[in-house]
């Protein structure tokens, strides 16, 4: 994996979590005049399938560059062959002692520069055709969106739901346990290899998050007690248990994109990939009736946000986190989520002027070193600590 792929990955992390935060919130707040979340994620996935002709245009532009830098080094050739043809000619009538020779001898030095020449182009053609195939093909990608859309759109659906009937901090913290799902469903499926620091890592966001659950700001306890109230305290298990389930699915959908995309994402093209997975969703799962009674939102000002929000929270953030798991690794994609924590704090108490327990802000710097431990390099194993610390004595 190189390794400007990964530190933009990182990048990109930073950048995706403050969208989650600032989308939760505002999700959130279309959930108090309009509890529609299925509704809402297949608007959200629907608009992935605007990927698929972005894509194809793409290629079509690439083609069109590739093709004229063929035909521009089909004319050098061309040149070439013709002064080799004049020089050799007049080898020949200069030299008539060694004329049949000469002849034999051109013949064989034309013949294998021809055949060099052959074997250059069939080694520059098979080069594009292999470049070429190592990617999947339309048909192949769309058999992988058939397998991955139904997890990615449960995912999406699960967590709205759970904002529905729950606090964002509830859920925040409910699905930063996906690292742990992450790591599990790697592991047990032969994706990923179990490290001494990714089990450190998992263990200390963890129990950052534990932290912060346990720490509230005091003016977060007050309302989150009035929200838990007005959805009833039913509600608000039914969304904690959402949000745990997102976090299951969303672990699954990393490890799976992961194995399909390969070592920074070289064998599918995501754009490709996410349209399909649009197209799968606005196809297949508008007719499952999961919210019969279907409105249109009531105010023009909710129907502005929810399209605004879909388009930042799922079309562009979705898309750019696909990228953060093949630039990366599905773990740190997944414990990124967990970094909303602390950056929520922050946006608390910039803009709210909130006050945090000591607990809380040290459950925030514990999800944040979590994050850190997840991000050292491989070399950093176990036995190369053991071996550093015996050095010490």
């Amino acid at each position: 994996m190189s390794c400007w792929k990964y530190k933009a990955g990182l990048l990109l992390i930073v950048t995706l979590v403050i969208t989650w935060v600032t989308s939760a919130e505002v999700t959130q707040e279309v959930y108090d005049g309009y509890r529609h979340p299925f509704a809402v994620t297949y608007l959200g996935t629907s608009l992935l399938a605007a990927y698929l002709p972005i894509a194809l245009v793409k290629d079509w532009l690439l083609r069109l560059m590739r093709w004229d830098g063929i035909e521009t080094e089909s004319d050098s050739a061309e040149a070439v062959d013709l002064s080799f043809a004049v020089k050799q000619g007049a080898t020949q009538r200069n030299d008539v002692e060694m004329q049949n020779q000469g002849k034999v001898n051109n013949s064989k030095g034309y013949s294998s520069l021809e055949e060099e020449k052959a074997l250059i182009y069939h080694q520059k053609g098979s080069e594009a055709i292999v470049g070429h195939d190592t990617k999947m093909t339309i048909k192949q990608i769309a058999k992988v969106a058939s397998i991955l859309a139904p997890i990615w759109f449960a995912s999406e659906y699960l967590m709205n739901a759970a904002l529905a009937r729950t606090s964002v901090a509830s859920t925040t913290i409910l699905f930063s346990t996906s690292g742990v799902f992450t790591l599990l469903i790697g592991v047990i499926s032969g994706e990923d290899s179990i490290s001494i620091i990714q089990v450190i890592s998992v263990v200390v966001s963890i129990a950052g998050v534990a932290m912060t659950s346990l720490g509230k700001s005091s003016a977060t306890n007050e309302s989150q007690s009035t929200a838990t109230i007005s959805r009833g305290g039913g509600d608000s298990l039914l969304g904690n248990i959402f949000a745990l389930l997102s976090a299951a699915t969303d672990g699954l959908f990393a490890v799976l994109l992961k194995k399909f995309a390969g070592e920074g994402g070289d064998r599918v093209d995501l754009q490709k990939l996410f349209g399909c997975i649009g197209i799968f969703c606005v196809g297949s799962l508008w007719w499952l009736g999961v919210e019969p009674e279907f409105a249109v939102p009531q105010s023009a000002r909710i129907g502005e946000i929810i399209l605004a929000n879909c388009f930042v929270g799922s079309f562009l953030s979705d898309y750019l986190w696909a990228l953060c798991i093949v630039w990366t690794n599905p773990l740190v994609a997944a414990l990124a989520s967990s970094l909303t924590i602390p950056f929520a704090m922050l946006e608390d108490i910039l803009f709210h002027h909130r006050q945090f327990s000591m607990s809380y802000v040290l459950g925030s710097v514990q999800v944040l070193l979590g994050f850190v431990l997840a991000n050292l390099p491989d070399s950093f194993s176990w036995k190369s600590t053991l071996e550093m610390l015996r050095s010490l004595k």
